[in-house]
């Protein structure tokens, strides 16, 4: 949305993965991250070969969206400007950080990524960066579990290597091992959000998914306020992707789904919520965060 913000001259990198993925995402999807990739191509003096850090970002080894676009060819920037970039750094992982998000196709006033694990390394980049602003967008549990337990177990049924019988196993197995995960996160970002709203008031700023999707403009407005950025009705039209109900081998139907807030995505969830599901996010949000539930409206 900030993209479509033809007002703001801001870019949003499409994960850069820079600190890496959970540790499932790391299992399931191979993403370890950029920094892994740099501290394999440092020698014992800390000196880093820029050349081979570079060869291996653009083979999309650090499994983000902006690496994937930059090996498919859909992200245009040339392999020797990223080069001169890294190279020109102080080989401090703000640097680094820095200069991978300055490095786009053209230049911006502005730039930021849409990394999730970024949110449990907050404190880091305030450090990095004291004047950032960070947007955490909070969404029911129940349809990020339900989202996430469709798209893992898809991913491991296409990755698998073992018969159809095995597979289906390994999924059983690995399925109340997701949910666990992800509820355990969910309680962690609303840990963050807590601490954060108090601790960086200027820095920090908590929307709500479904506050997003069924009012955009009123939702668009107030972030723009908190970015110092004007509005702009873009905002309200971005590119419809990443729906976790779409075959993940389709990757071209994932990226061209049309344009607008896709209203369908709140409640879509409820078509696909497997019982025990439901009934595990509801006796493990009733223990351990009953009191966000409830003022986020995810009890009913």
């Amino acid at each position: 949305m900030i993209n479509n913000n033809r007002a703001a001259d801001c870019y949003i990198a499409n994960e850069v993965q820079f600190f890496g993925h959970s540790t499932l995402g790391r299992i399931l999807q191979g993403r370890r991250g950029v920094m892994p990739i740099i501290d394999g191509a440092t020698n014992e003096d800390g000196k880093v070969d820029w050349g081979r850090v570079v060869d291996e970002l653009y083979s999309g080894k650090a499994r983000g969206v902006h690496w994937n676009g930059l090996s498919a060819g859909w992200l245009k920037i040339p392999r020797n400007k990223l080069l001169e970039t890294l190279s020109g750094t102080d080989g401090t992982p703000k640097s680094i950080y820095e200069a991978i998000l300055i490095t786009q196709e053209k230049e911006y006033s502005a730039y930021g990524d849409k990394s999730g694990p970024n949110l449990y390394f907050v404190d880091k980049l305030v450090q990095y960066f004291p004047d950032a602003k960070i947007l955490h967008i909070i969404r029911d549990p129940r349809a990020i579990v339900t989202s996430q337990h469709k798209r893992l177990l898809s991913i491991l049924q296409h990755k698998s290597r073992s018969s159809p019988a095995v597979t289906r196993i390994k999924q059983a197995l690995l399925g109340p091992i997701v949910v666990l995960y992800i509820l355990t996160y969910w309680g962690y970002a609303v840990r963050i959000d807590r601490r954060l709203s108090k601790t960086h008031p200027d820095n920090y700023m908590l929307v709500r998914f479904e506050d997003l999707v069924s009012a955009p403009e009123e939702t668009t407005k107030k972030i723009c306020g908190f970015l110092s950025i004007p509005w702009d009705e873009g905002m309200t039209s971005p590119p419809k992707r990443d729906s976790s109900y779409i075959d993940p081998c389709d990757v071209r139907k994932s990226a061209d789904r049309g344009t607008g807030m896709d209203r369908e995505a709140m409640e879509r969830w409820r078509n696909h919520i497997k019982p025990w599901i439901k009934v595990a996010v509801k006796v493990y949000g009733s223990v351990f965060y009953p009191a966000a539930l409830k003022r986020f409206r995810y009890s009913g």
